[in-house]
């Protein structure tokens, strides 16, 4: 997995999966150790996918990162406790 060897010769944390859709192919990147954080989308998954993966997230111990702006974002983040950054459109 090129991801896991990328991440094995930086520094910089990466944080994948800002174009993936569902809870599996998440978690894959999880497990192959190829990211640091992951991105979640409420416009993909809807609210009720990235709070599933905002918890499998949380069990393993990752933090999730929503993309884009928004209300349906600022919801969610207050839901959870394993985020930190909103993304704001410039």
């Amino acid at each position: 997995f090129a991801h896991r060897k990328l991440r094995q010769l930086i520094k910089t944390p990466l944080l994948m999966t800002e174009h993936v859709r569902s809870l599996e192919p998440h978690i894959d990147f999880v497990i192959a150790d190829a990211t640091d954080y992951v991105r979640g989308d409420v416009g993909y998954d809807g609210i009720t996918g990235v709070i599933k993966l905002a918890h499998a997230c949380e069990a393993l111990g990752l933090d999730i990162e929503f993309h884009g702006p928004g209300p349906a974002q600022r919801q969610c983040m207050a839901a959870i406790r394993n985020t930190n950054y909103y993304e704001m459109g410039l």
